[in-house]
């Protein structure tokens, strides 16, 4: 099971960076998803890709 957790955070890790180079991040947020630019909405921005970052890192270390 480890390989498949593995794998989901090292494509959560490219869904992370391609976050930062385009610039938008696509969240769940209540019944839908809510997408935040970096230029409108920096702190929401940085604070969505930095807990997926964090997410990755714990599917690909932790589990």
């Amino acid at each position: 099971m480890k390989p498949f957790f593995v794998l989901l955070g090292a494509l959560l890790s490219l869904y992370v960076v391609t976050c930062v180079m385009r610039g938008s991040v696509v969240v769940s947020w209540g019944p839908g998803a809510r997408t935040f630019r970096r230029d409108d909405h920096p702190r929401w921005f940085w604070a969505s890709v930095g807990i997926y970052a964090l997410l990755a890192l714990a599917l690909i270390v932790v589990f």
